[in-house]
């Protein structure tokens, strides 16, 4: 008597991995927007990426002037 009768191998019954590592299509994400929102949706996009600028070069003001402030009040 054999232990295993039912015979199914476990690797041919198992799904496929979660991450196979293949590129993903992402061709159905133009299908979601329609053209008509292509102006709106490069507006905000513009408005975004201005915001973001600004955020970082408030960053970098940040960065620099508070440690030069620190060694001026300090010393």
């Amino acid at each position: 008597m054999t232990i295993t009768q039912g015979s199914h191998n476990a690797y041919e019954v198992a799904s496929p991995p979660a991450n196979d590592n293949r590129a993903p299509d992402l061709n159905y994400v133009r299908d979601l927007v329609p053209p008509s929102c292509d102006d709106e949706a490069t507006d905000v996009v513009r408005r975004a990426e201005r915001l973001a600028n600004t955020v970082v070069i408030a960053m970098a003001v940040c960065l620099v002037l508070v440690p030069v402030t620190c060694l001026i009040y300090w010393n």
